[in-house]
């Protein structure tokens, strides 16, 4: 099989055969891996309702939002989802009484705002996706239409499909 010089065959040399192989093995990998993806990461499109508060609006910005509103997400200009739901509360912060303790009090001309959308998404095991970008409770989001733009943080999610 090997003969004196260290040729497979009397063809090849037995380590140019192992890089050759090597080689082949790097490549096939490397091929699996980028292009044959994992079909349980294939992410799905379903609709998400998200519920976000906007805090300390004034009045004007109350009066803007309405119900069926088409909503953007700011940075990425792609459609963020539709508003169905608007609840409107006075915006309270704490502050110090004259006892020097921290009580809740209204902030005068103020508004905190929970608004319900639905949206499409991309929904995985790891993450859901909305407008392309990862959405999780907590997160920030700036969401506009033609008329306002709003600050807001992502209060719950849920999958509804």
């Amino acid at each position: 099989m090997v003969d004196e010089k260290g040729r497979l065959l009397g063809l090849i040399n037995i380590i140019d055969l192992a890089v050759v192989l090597g080689l082949l093995l790097v490549v096939t990998f490397g091929i699996r891996k980028f292009f044959f993806v994992n079909p349980g990461y294939q992410p799905e499109a379903k609709t998400v309702q998200v519920l976000l508060l906007v805090e300390g609006v004034r009045q004007p910005t109350v009066d803007a939002i309405f119900v069926g509103d088409r909503v953007r997400e700011k940075n990425s200009n792609d459609y963020f989802g539709t508003i169905t739901a608007v609840e409107v509360e006075a915006a309270t912060e704490m502050v110090a009484s004259s006892e020097g303790k921290l009580v809740e009090a209204q902030v005068p001309g103020r508004y905190n705002l929970f608004l319900t959308l639905e949206s499409p998404a991309e929904v995985t095991e790891e993450y859901i996706k909305i407008s392309g970008q990862q959405v999780r409770i907590g997160l920030t989001p700036t969401i506009r239409t033609q008329i306002y733009q709003v600050e807001t943080v992502v209060f719950a999610l849920e999958v509804l499909d």
